[in-house]
């Protein structure tokens, strides 16, 4: 199918707040793919650091690129949905302002998609340390997302394994589960994806590293612990029937007990290459991926 095409049907939409430093790499690793998409529109949510110029200089160099930049910002819930309504193509991804994605995600994503607009493709993730790369981890989210839908939106709301990212779907269905709600400042794309999974969508992975996600100081995911559980709770009692359509009375129970503790729902993170070693004293080359990805996480970084 991609020999046809100069590039696929595709919007990536990319969203940035005070990402100077690092957007202009997050662009080139989009226009680097091994299979262009058609339009990626970079969506600035008020950014206070420059960011503006930077964007607008990138779009002046490529004709493909769409700045939207926002007056004020909309928090990062409205500024990516109110991106992705707005894509011209049929079909959609995502990236933040300070990740990258690998050469071949769009390519292993648009094959593994198959023009299905009740489909969701997804990769490897590859959770990034930029300043000790052997740290970093290689995420396959597969078994979260495989079986029937009742079993993927519990995998999902008790986070039993890796949670896919920056998927591949059709803005058909990303319309159809209702988008990003615009109210919810923290776990926004988890509430997204036990939506997608309880309209019975199709999982496919790509068999490639898809995002690399890296590891900022700064990032919403480093925000106190308090403010993750406030916001966990309130995505768990927005679901009402997705609830208890897929889940039963004893794991309703426990997902509530679990979440008000805050000792469960946190993000399956995998292993270090050191930790995993000496848990299961094996070699590293029959135990983790990290050594076939690590020139592909060097490439992508040297853009």
């Amino acid at each position: 199918m991609h020999q046809k095409l100069k590039s696929a049907p595709i919007t990536c939409v990319i969203t940035t707040y005070n990402n100077r430093s690092t957007i202009r790499r997050a662009v080139d690793s989009v226009l680097s793919q091994t299979l262009p998409v058609s339009e990626i529109i970079i969506a600035d949510d008020g950014s206070t650091d420059g960011s503006a110029e930077v964007i607008q200089r990138i779009s002046s160099a490529h004709s493909i690129v769409l700045p939207l930049i926002r007056p004020k910002n909309l928090g990062v819930s409205a500024n990516r949905d109110l991106a992705i309504r707005s894509a011209s193509q049929p079909f959609i991804t995502h990236l933040d302002g300070d990740d990258l994605f690998c050469s071949k995600k769009v390519y292993g994503e648009w094959l593994a998609l198959s023009g299905r607009k009740n489909a969701v493709a997804y990769s490897f993730i590859g959770v990034v340390q930029p300043g000790s790369l052997m740290k970093s981890t290689i995420l396959d989210p597969s078994a979260t997302v495989t079986g029937d839908t009742s079993s993927i939106v519990r995998n999902l709301l008790f986070r039993n394994g890796p949670i896919p990212r920056d998927m591949m779907l059709s803005k058909a269905l990303y319309e159809l589960v209702g988008g990003f709600r615009h109210n919810i400042p923290l776990y926004e794309d988890w509430q997204f994806k036990i939506l997608l999974a309880s309209k019975g969508a199709v999982w496919s992975c790509s068999q490639q590293l898809g995002t690399l996600y890296m590891q900022m100081p700064f990032s919403l995911s480093r925000a106190d612990s308090s403010v993750h559980i406030e916001w966990k709770k309130h995505v768990i009692s927005s679901l009402g029937s997705v609830l208890t359509d897929n889940l039963s009375p004893e794991d309703i129970d426990a997902l509530c007990s679990l979440n008000s503790s805050g000792s469960k729902l946190i993000k399956s993170q995998g292993f270090g290459l050191v930790q995993l070693c000496k848990q299961l004293g094996r070699k590293p080359g029959d135990i983790v991926k990290l050594f076939r990805y690590l020139p592909e996480i060097r490439r992508a970084m040297q853009l």
